[in-house]
């Protein structure tokens, strides 16, 4: 086994502005914001110049004007952010098929496999770092290590841009003298709850015992607990993500025209379906039903989701919905087709404090599944199919 490290970590910096900025370079010697045009709106970017004039995310932009007379407000252009996203994944896409990408500017890579290729990987990183500059103009910051979450706490440590390494064997050591708000997962009122309990660096947290961290955070502190010692058990990476659908086909013994029946047969294949896209750690933005009607004809229901779908409840409520505006005669129906497209790596960054309560049932349900069969645990809704 290749004991090496093979995860990159992409990060531009304040992605917006500096989206801006490539697209209008008289900005780079400005004090500017991103924000709506309102007077309750609130800075959603911002260059380094306003940084350093006191400005910061979230604040409202009447209080920043105040501060700053002379602070530029720019409109947000989520149009152009989203194309250079997608010439970001693309440059990726030279070096490796297995990119994960969060959107504003963040990028993972598994670069294992390719070597022999591009050599070591940090001269792989090095080369697209310069491409990306050279393309897009654009400063970035990547670390090379072997997993995601000490490459994210490297990428976070040499932030606006540079390059960083870290060594198989020496994740611990490098996390342990990092700021404890670098750490991926620690919001700003767990790091306040930390500083306040005498953490202020990540390894500090990583000496705690289970019953330890238990009591200062709760269970779920575990987790964070892990991630400080450079411990990373999350999702895989999606190959040709953008490529890929799935697709469920149900043909009725007889034609039906029960709509009951016809329902349960759409959740057993959405069960079935969004339970393969869990599995690769995929979410979905559109959810398309056909149906195949008696006399020949077809009739098709779309939904598009304004973010990714993961959870099953989200995806069988987009299913249903979108059955419904395919289903629009009374005539016997003779199959279904469903069809989960416009995939993405599902992407969620722990938050110890948010509610976990859908994703562990949802977790509980796909292990039973997965070991069993999908129909060893259905909505009652299902009933109604054979």
């Amino acid at each position: 086994m290749e004991n090496y490290p093979s995860t990159i970590h992409i990060s531009v910096a304040n992605f917006n502005a500096a989206v801006a900025m490539a697209k209008e370079p008289s900005l780079k010697e400005s004090a500017f914001v991103i924000a709506k045009e309102s007077s309750r709106s609130l800075v959603l970017d911002l260059s380094k110049r306003a940084l350093d004039e006191g400005i910061y995310k979230g604040m409202l932009v009447k209080t920043a004007l105040q501060r700053v007379p002379s602070l530029k407000v720019i409109t947000p252009d989520p149009v152009t952010s989203a194309k250079v996203d997608s010439l970001l994944i693309k440059l990726a896409s030279k070096y490796t098929p297995l990119i994960a990408s969060s959107g504003n500017g963040n990028l993972f890579l598994d670069v294992k496999g390719t070597r022999r290729l591009f050599g070591e990987p940090v001269d792989c990183a090095l080369r697209l770092q310069n491409s990306i500059y050279e393309s897009l103009t654009l400063a970035s910051a990547i670390a090379v290590a072997s997993n995601r979450v000490v490459a994210k706490v490297g990428t976070r440590a040499i932030m606006p841009k540079g390059i960083a390494e870290v060594k198989a064997g020496s994740e611990r050591a490098f996390l342990a003298h990092q700021d404890i708000s670098l750490l991926p997962g620690v919001g700003g009122v767990t790091v306040h709850l930390l500083k306040v309990a005498g953490f202020n660096q990540i390894g500090q947290l990583a000496q705690l015992n289970k019953e330890q961290v238990v009591t200062l955070l709760g269970k779920r502190g575990i987790a964070l607990r892990d991630a400080a010692r450079g411990l990373d058990f999350s999702y895989s990476y999606a190959q040709n993500y953008q490529k890929y659908f799935i697709k469920r086909d149900v043909s009725f013994k007889e034609p039906l025209l029960n709509s009951n029946a016809i329902l349960a047969a759409l959740v057993a294949a959405t069960e079935e379906a969004s339970l393969e896209m869990r599995t690769n750690r995929l979410s979905t933005k559109k959810v398309e039903v056909k149906v195949y009607w008696g006399d020949g004809a077809i009739s098709i229901g779309s939904l598009k989701a304004p973010k990714g779908l993961y959870y099953e409840n989200e995806v069988v409520k987009y299913s249903e919905l979108a059955l419904e505006r395919g289903l629009n005669r009374r005539i016997r129906v003779v199959a279904l087709s469903l069809k989960l497209d416009h995939l993405e790596p599902f992407i969620k960054e722990f938050d110890l404090f948010e509610s976990t309560k859908n994703s562990n049932l949802q977790k509980a349900l796909d292990q039973i599944r997965e070991r069993y069969n999908v129909s060893s645990i259905t909505s009652g809704a299902t009933l109604f199919h054979e």
